[in-house]
C-alpha cells in the first residue's frame, strides 16, 4: 500500500499538481519573490560599495583634467618667454623696445610724454544716456 503513493522516481504523489489545480501556490511566489528581494539587495548592495570608489574615479578625473589644462597654458606661458629669449639675445630694435617700454629709458635729446591712462566709463550709462537724448528729441 506504501508502494502507491510513489511514482517510479521514488517521489511522492502528493506533492505532485493534479490537472484541475489552480496554478497559484503560495509558496511558490513566496519563493519567486524572496529570490528577486535577494537579487535586488545583492544589487543595492554592490552598488554601495562601488558608489565610493566611483566618486574617488570622478574626482580624481577631474583633478587629472584641471592640471592638464594647467600644463598646456604653462607650455604657452613657456613658448612665449623662449621666443621672448630668443628675440632679446638676437633683435636689437627688440631690445631697444623694451628699454624704452619698461625702463623708460630714452635716446638723448628725446622728449617722451606719458598721459594718465583714461578711466574706464561704463558703457551701459552712455548708452543709456544716448537713448534718454534720442526719446527728447522727438
Amino acid at each position: 500500500m506504501a508502494e502507491s503513493y510513489f511514482n517510479k522516481k521514488g517521489v511522492s504523489r502528493l506533492h505532485l499538481r493534479s490537472p484541475g489545480m489552480s496554478r497559484f501556490n503560495f509558496w511558490d511566489v513566496l519563493n519567486r519573490v524572496l529570490r528577486w528581494l535577494i537579487v535586488a539587495f545583492l544589487l543595492a548592495l554592490s552598488i554601495l560599495f562601488f558608489l565610493p570608489v566611483l566618486k574617488n574615479v570622478q574626482r580624481f578625473e577631474h583633478s587629472y583634467n584641471a592640471k592638464k589644462d594647467e600644463l598646456v597654458r604653462e607650455e604657452g606661458r613657456q613658448r612665449k618667454l623662449k621666443q621672448e629669449v630668443d628675440l632679446l639675445r638676437t633683435d636689437p630694435e627688440f631690445n631697444e623696445r623694451i628699454a624704452r617700454e619698461k625702463l623708460g629709458w630714452a635716446k638723448q635729446n628725446e622728449v617722451i610724454f606719458r598721459f594718465p591712462p583714461l578711466p574706464k566709463q561704463d558703457y551701459r550709462q552712455v548708452s543709456g544716456a544716448a537713448t534718454a537724448s534720442l526719446d527728447r528729441s522727438k
